[in-house]
């Protein structure tokens, strides 16, 4: 098509017209695609879990290397603003989790059991792609979470992975469980 037209262009501003046209498309052509924004994976569990890298297998770091963008619920700074410096924002977000929570668990179970349900609910409402509990083996109020989590994930169509850690926990399972999970994700959201 290209040939044809530089072959039927009868003039010189014809040409130069020909090839801004034929330059143009070919611009189109190999110009790449534009970037789909990154899944958004919301990260839930016990504290410790999620902000020591070194027990989670750097489990966020991995995550983002795979294209997703994570957010996680525990930080040890929002520990300390809810427990050993009260203040009204910190008791705001507090009620708010407890109201996503409520229709799931009644009451606190100890530990971060609530909370797990609670923002898990709040990712899923906020129209994230998908929830990763991380549990230490014998953690009773993160069992506790993870045996109603699978409701919160039917009822909001939001896809779920729960990742259980021990000391004989290995990394290379669960680099591979990361990349089924944000595989299907990706093919999901296709």
């Amino acid at each position: 098509q290209a040939v044809r037209a530089v072959d039927t262009a009868d003039s010189w501003t014809a040409l130069k017209r020909v090839r801004a046209e034929i330059g143009a498309e070919l611009h189109q052509l190999l110009a790449p695609a534009p970037a789909s924004p990154p899944l958004r994976i919301g990260v839930v569990g016990e504290i410790y879990m999620l902000i020591e890298s070194a027990v989670n297998f750097r489990l966020a770091e991995r995550l983002g290397q795979l294209g997703a963008s994570v957010t996680r619920n525990m930080y040890s700074s929002n520990w300390v603003r809810e427990h050993l410096i009260p203040n009204w924002r910190a008791r705001q977000e507090v009620r708010r989790i407890a109201r996503r929570c409520k229709p799931y668990l009644a009451q606190r179970v100890g530990g971060h059991g609530f909370e797990t349900i609670g923002y898990a609910v709040d990712y899923a409402q906020q129209g994230y792609d998908g929830i990763i509990q991380v549990l230490p083996l014998t953690c009773m109020p993160e069992i506790i979470a993870e045996s109603i989590l699978p409701t919160v994930s039917k009822d909001y169509q939001i896809p779920l992975l729960t990742v259980t850690l021990d000391e004989h926990a290995g990394e290379a399972g669960l680099i591979t469980r990361l990349e089924a999970f944000v595989d299907m994700l990706a093919e999901r959201r296709a």
